[in-house]
């Protein structure tokens, strides 16, 4: 598969599980839900966009790739934040 294709196919997955992740959304106030789900729609919008581009400018599919590692290390360090405050959270007892 070629890199636009493979950007393309990034792009409909993410757009999927925007739209599952909405249907399913339960509790509009949850910070770690809204920002998963506007990681993987922030992944769809670009790898859209970006699927026409690659074959033209590596500089802008090294600029992509970075936005994506970026935007990765943030969900997996809010949701290490969540995961320490919430079996912590003994304040019930």
């Amino acid at each position: 598969m070629e890199d636009p294709q493979l950007a393309q196919a990034t792009a409909e997955a993410a757009l999927k599980v925007v739209k599952l992740r909405e249907q399913q959304a339960i509790d509009d106030n949850d910070q770690l839900a809204t920002l998963i789900t506007d990681a993987y729609a922030t992944v769809a919008v670009a790898y859209r966009r970006a699927s026409t581009v690659y074959r033209v400018d590596e500089e802008m599919q090294q600029l992509g790739t970075a936005a994506v590692h970026l935007l990765t290390m943030a969900t997996s360090y809010m949701a290490a934040q969540s995961a320490e405050i919430t079996p912590g959270d003994d304040s019930s007892d």
